[in-house]
């Protein structure tokens, strides 16, 4: 059975020149050493030392945020395969 008249009308549009496709930015030496410095100090920050390590930082408080999440994580995971590593080596 044919079906006639329809016609394919899908277009695929790569990923890479999607609009909604966004560049990364890095972090500035001094944003980063703030970062690095309120980190040290405390790994969960409030809203308003949020505010105050991004106005020191020149950032935004959504990039304090992500940074300070993305190091939890990072710190959890070495942690993670440091103890892995330590219970293979007893064996």
């Amino acid at each position: 059975m044919k079906i006639i008249g329809l016609k394919s009308t899908s277009t695929a549009v790569p990923s890479a020149a999607a609009p909604s496709a966004r560049r990364h930015s890095r972090l500035s030496i001094e944003a980063l050493a703030v970062l690095k410095a309120a980190y040290n100090d405390k790994t969960r920050l409030g809203s308003a030392e949020k505010e105050v390590v991004a106005k020191n930082a020149g950032i935004s408080v959504k990039k304090v945020d992500t940074w300070f999440c993305q190091q939890r994580f990072k710190n959890k995971k070495a942690a993670s395969v440091e103890t892995e590593e330590e219970s293979q080596e007893d064996e």
